[in-house]
């Protein structure tokens, strides 16, 4: 099988995956307005249109990523990515650090 984290890591940045996340948070940029960006964020209280943002983001970068990944590796499926994904939490510190960041590219 196909190493996964290579796959992502290809598929992650494919232009239309970019473009894709680029647009979304373009759209959602006014939610943010008014942030107060000298106070620590973790301080601040969190809305939950943010967090209703994050959960429709993560879906629309699972759908890209995903689909993606089934056009530029057709025999690898979907199950079987999220089935190695998963298993990459027991495995070397460096795949997991690899994961981490690959995954940390889909956080706004």
């Amino acid at each position: 099988m196909a190493d996964v984290l290579e796959i992502l890591e290809d598929v992650i940045a494919l232009d239309e995956v970019q473009s894709a996340a680029q647009a979304f948070m373009r759209s959602k940029l006014p939610l943010f307005e008014g942030i107060d960006m000298h106070n620590a964020l973790e301080l601040q209280e969190q809305r939950l249109e943010w967090h209703a943002a994050y959960r429709e983001y993560v879906a629309l970068m699972e759908e890209r990523v995903l689909s993606a990944c089934a056009v530029e590796v057709p025999e690898v499926s979907r199950e079987a990515i999220l089935a190695q994904l998963a298993a990459v939490s027991d495995e070397a510190d460096e795949d997991r650090k690899h994961a981490r960041f690959l995954l940390s590219m889909f956080e706004y």
